[in-house]
Formats: C-alpha cells, structure tokens, sequence
C-alpha cells in the first residue's frame, strides 16, 4: 500500500488505512487514507530577553514580530503555551499579509488550536499564504483539495499545488506528488517522474517518500525489483517510527527478502506498531511468534522495548 502524507490536522481517524495482511499491496486510490500532521518550522529562536522588545513591535503593528510572538505561544518557547494568544496575534499579522503567519493561522483552524475548529477558514488562509508563493501554505492546501477539506475534493488541484510547493523544496510535497503521479490520481500516470519526486523527498528524509520508494523496489513497479534497497528505504522510514514502514521491513525480515531470514529481527519490527494497536501488526507479529521457541519470543521483546526512535531531521 502507498501512503499519501498528509500535512493537515487529524480528523479523528486512523494513521494509516491498515490492510489485513503484512504482505504490502499498491493501492489504487487516495480515499480511506489516514490525515496525519506533519508541522515543522525553522523559526528563529526568540530569547527570554527578547520577549518584551518583541511584544513592543508586535504591539506596534510589526508583523514580522506578530508572527515570531505568535509562534512562540503557539511553541511554548521562552513563554507558556498559550493557543488563544498565539492565534491573536498571528491573526494580526496574517491580516497584514504574512505569509508564514497565514498558513500558521490556517493550521491553528485546521486542529482547533486557540480558534474554534474550522476547515473553510483554514483553507481560506492556506489559500492566502499559497498565493503569496509559501511552500507549506501550497502544501496544505493541495492537501485539502486531495481530501475534501474545507473545500470539494479536486485532485487535479491538489497535484497543481502540489508541484508549485515541491518546486521550492518542500518534502512533504515531493513525497505526495510522487504518489499521485505514481497511482495516476489527478494526473496521468508517470513512473518514472515520481520516482524523482519520491526521490527528492527521500533525500531530505522524509519518511513517506523513503516507505513508498521501498515499496517500488518490492514490487518492482516500474524498476528491476530489488529488495535491498526496498530494506534500505523501509529501514530509513521505519527508524522514524513509520508504522507501514516497520510492518514492511518486519515482513521482509520474516520473509527473507533483501536480508537473511530473521524471525527475532522481524518480531521486533512487527511488535513495535503492534504496540500501539496496529491491527496488521498484531496479526503479523502473532504469525511470526508461531514459528519462534520462547526464548526468542523473549529476546525480540527485550528489543522492542529497548528500541527508540529517531528525530525527522
């Protein structure tokens, strides 16, 4: 299965669309996928000592500093967290046309944070933020017209937006235009552009474009099937706690596919989204547990325990 990734706030639903089997299958549609929330910025650090110059400009209509106050309640950084404020005043400075403070506007409506949850105002600032050329405000909104959110459900506008936000670098982007143009959903089908595009996202670690290369090179779509490097990119994923990518890479282990058949390595794997309630997981991890002595059951749950994840860079 492919995975889109979603940079817009949960909708209460699942991560993951989970199938009923470890083997991983493509999918052929974008509907039943899981909305999962991604936000990361790069901020400039604002020091305690700063806070009060910082307030004067806001105060006085900076916008620049509007948007650096906001961030910092919305953070919890240098002054308590505090949503209601952190949306006052990236509200004032969204309303004097700050890009960044736009789309960080539209996210606090996206998930309810400070302002009452509303997916056609989040859309509305993401949509001001995207005309003004910012990458994630191009992000999410090609996310809300791949799910319906806020808007009516419209893949060819979704891959538009999409393109502009991956042109200027943007992961998440990359990663959700290499699915669309790989599974043909608002535009024609074309193999080998997504894999550049998966590829671009990969290379600045992004989980979903590592998981979903893994998955071309297991399936052999479009490439000479080869399952180490599917290992690699599930491996890449699944050390950032990528639950598909852990199922996978616990299934290639158990299959001996890629590396050498390893039920105490695929135990693991499969035991760690287990968890968490991972249907497939638990399904996959209790098939594999049938073909282990006790002692290796005991082992692999010593190393699923012991196992942390490591920081998106």
């Amino acid at each position: 299965m492919f995975l889109l990734h979603f940079i817009f706030a949960t909708s209460g639903r699942g991560l993951h669309d989970q199938r009923a089997s470890v083997r991983r299958r493509p999918a052929d549609r974008l509907r039943g996928l899981g909305l999962v929330m991604i936000f990361a910025l790069v901020i400039a650090p604002v020091w305690a000592t700063e806070i009060a110059t910082l307030q004067q400009r806001a105060q006085a209509g900076d916008a620049g500093a509007q948007y650096q106050l906001g961030s910092a309640y919305a953070d919890g950084k240098t002054v308590p967290r505090d949503f209601k404020q952190a949306a006052i005043w990236l509200r004032e400075a969204a309303e004097r046309g700050h890009a960044a403070a736009q789309m960080r506007l539209g996210y606090c409506y996206a998930s309810g944070q400070g302002v009452p949850r509303n997916l056609v105002q989040a859309v509305n600032w993401y949509r001001k933020a995207a005309e003004q050329g910012d990458a994630a405000g191009q992000a999410f909104l090609g996310l809300a017209y791949a799910g319906g959110l806020g808007v009516h459900m419209d893949l060819k506008e979704a891959v538009a937006w999409f393109r502009k936000s991956a042109a200027q670098g943007n992961a998440s982007a990359q990663a959700n235009l290499g699915l669309m143009l790989m599974i043909g959903q608002g535009a024609p089908k074309n193999l080998r552009e997504a894999r550049d595009w998966l590829g671009k996202a990969a290379a600045q670690n992004n989980p979903t474009g590592q998981y979903n290369l893994g998955m071309i090179y297991s399936e052999g779509n479009g490439v000479t099937q080869d399952y180490k490097k599917a290992v690699d990119y599930f491996r890449q994923a699944a050390v950032q706690n990528y639950a598909e990518a852990q199922i996978s890479l616990g299934a290639m282990y158990a299959n001996g596919k890629g590396v050498p058949r390893d039920l105490e390595q695929a135990y693991m794997w499969l035991d760690i989204p287990a968890a968490k309630g991972n249907a497939t997981a638990i399904k996959g991890r209790d098939a594999v547990a049938l073909q282990m002595a006790p002692e290796q059951i005991f082992a692999a749950r010593q190393l699923s325990g012991a196992w942390k994840p490591t920081s998106q860079k």
